[in-house]
């Protein structure tokens, strides 16, 4: 897979982010990618593993 477009609410741009970074895959947000600071500062900052990666 090289892109995929996930049309959800603002309330789970996170953690399909997440998904994605902890799987290998860029990832381009629409405003706003989180709800918080909080979630944003751990996007920034890089891979988190709060979520198990996929197969």
């Amino acid at each position: 897979m090289n892109n995929s477009k996930g049309v959800v609410p603002n309330s789970e741009h996170y953690e399909n982010a997440l998904l994605c970074i902890n799987n290998g895959k860029p990832v381009l947000c629409e405003k706003a990618f989180t709800v918080n600071a909080g979630e944003a500062e751990k996007l920034k900052n890089g891979v988190s593993y709060e979520l198990k990666p996929t197969d």
